[in-house]
């Protein structure tokens, strides 16, 4: 009888507030709140003017000894926030359809910032989502963007290609950036918008397309070498009318290690913007400063010269200023850099030295040792794969 006393007494304590000269204090976010921690079943009596998603989450925590699946519901919330979706799970399963349809969205959103893609897979499983959310999931599996209505593609953010992407005359290097699923779209739109603070080496040196949302039309997968790997031959076929101005690809998608191959290059959701930098400067030609895989160092270091801005393959020490590398331990011959030092090319980690800046400058304007155009990658294969 307790409980119900001290219900009672408290809702007539409430009662004098309304009805006396301190009404305006139950308007004090910190009064009120203050209140609904002591007293729970206040809530009851005040709960048309309360927005629970405004209350802390002490409070929160505070109402969850009401039996309230609104309540419940919004504690979800609060622990996917905190990404502890084990404990989450526990209350919106349970109160999914009793919850408002602003709080069952909120719960989607927030599994969205935390890439908890399984969570809201287990939503559909259970009750069905939203036709946007269910587009959603559709393109974090890849789903062909021919299949999935343009409206939700574009409240999620996904621009399809359908015209020839123009460029500025300025543009040394025009590039294209697709992404096979949503996640990997808003990775690579992070990178550029990182890239375009300060470009590298210079302004104008690589112009890039806003990212397009392909969907799963290059089969990316990973090799047993553990490189991520897509088929070039299917973004052709798929968008061989609007590619006619580009002079690279780079594709992000979900896993594997990044590389460049044939004119494109493939990022995974684990690359950083230094590793962005990293292969970004093979696009001019750089090869790597750490031993290359055997079958590379055959042909590579197998006669001597200048094969790169960063490269000379000799059986001896070439003019001063050139130092040994590591990129043909496994070849014919010796590797020789133009650093003492190690630079970005050796260990992606490092920031562009200025040298190395100077370096990409210089074979951008000369376009001496850059690789052949994405179109253009099948008359020399193997010139075209690095790393």
């Amino acid at each position: 009888m307790r409980p119900v006393k001290y219900f009672v007494i408290s809702c007539f304590l409430l009662l004098m507030m309304v009805q006396s000269h301190h009404q305006p204090r139950l308007n004090e976010q910190s009064a009120r709140n203050a209140l609904l921690i002591q007293t729970p079943q206040v809530y009851y009596l005040i709960e048309s003017r309360i927005n629970l998603s405004t209350l802390p989450t002490n409070v929160i925590r505070a109402l969850l000894v009401l039996d309230d699946a609104k309540v419940k519901f919004e504690w979800a919330i609060r622990l996917t926030k905190r990404q502890r979706f084990d404990e989450s799970r526990l209350y919106w399963q349970k109160y999914y359809l009793d919850a408002m349809e602003q709080q069952r969205e909120r719960l989607a959103q927030a599994f969205v910032k935390h890439d908890a893609f399984d969570e809201l897979q287990r939503i559909q499983d259970m009750y069905s989502l939203p036709r946007h959310l269910s587009v959603l999931l559709d393109s974090e599996r890849g789903t062909l963007p021919q299949a999935l209505p343009r409206e939700s593609l574009t409240r999620w953010g996904l621009n399809i290609l359908t015209d020839e992407v123009q460029f500025s005359g300025l543009c040394k290097n025009r590039v294209l950036l697709v992404s096979d699923h949503y996640r990997g779209v808003i990775k690579l739109n992070a990178l550029k918008a990182q890239y375009l603070k300060k470009p590298e080496p210079e302004e104008n040196s690589y112009c890039f397309t806003e990212v397009f949302y392909i969907g799963d039309i290059m089969a990316c997968e990973i090799e047993p070498t553990q490189f991520a790997r897509c088929n070039a031959d299917g973004l052709i076929e798929q968008y061989k009318a609007f590619l006619g101005n580009i002079d690279y690809v780079i594709v992000m998608t979900k896993s594997g290690l990044a590389n460049v191959t044939n004119g494109m290059m493939t990022l995974t959701l684990s690359s950083d913007y230094q590793v962005f930098l990293h292969e970004l400067m093979h696009f001019s030609g750089f090869e790597d400063e750490y031993a290359v895989a055997p079958e590379k160092a055959q042909w590579l270091c197998q006669r001597e010269g200048h094969y790169a801005p960063n490269l000379i393959v000799a059986q001896s020490p070439p003019v001063q200023g050139w130092y040994e590398s590591k990129t043909c331990r496994d070849g014919a011959l010796t590797a020789y850099k133009p650093s003492e030092h190690w630079s970005i090319m050796q260990y992606q980690e490092l920031p562009l030295s200025h040298k190395y800046r100077q370096l990409w400058q210089n074979a951008i304007n000369s376009r001496r040792y850059q690789l052949p155009i994405f179109f253009n990658w099948k008359t020399n294969p193997k010139r075209g794969d690095v790393e």
